[in-house]
């Protein structure tokens, strides 16, 4: 392997650790978003019954 291949390997690495970063975090935000409109529903539920 020249140096070549390997800057070319590690910047490609960089940019996968990147994009797994980014997935996480839409991840989390779809996760937090789905409890608030459950949380949501429930309070609504829960008003209705009362």
């Amino acid at each position: 392997m020249n140096t070549y291949e390997i800057k070319s390997l590690l910047v490609s690495t960089g940019d996968f650790i990147i994009l797994l970063g980014q997935i996480r975090i839409i991840v989390s935000a779809i996760r937090r978003w789905n409890l608030n409109e459950l949380s949501i529903r429930t309070k609504t539920t829960n008003s209705r019954r009362n």
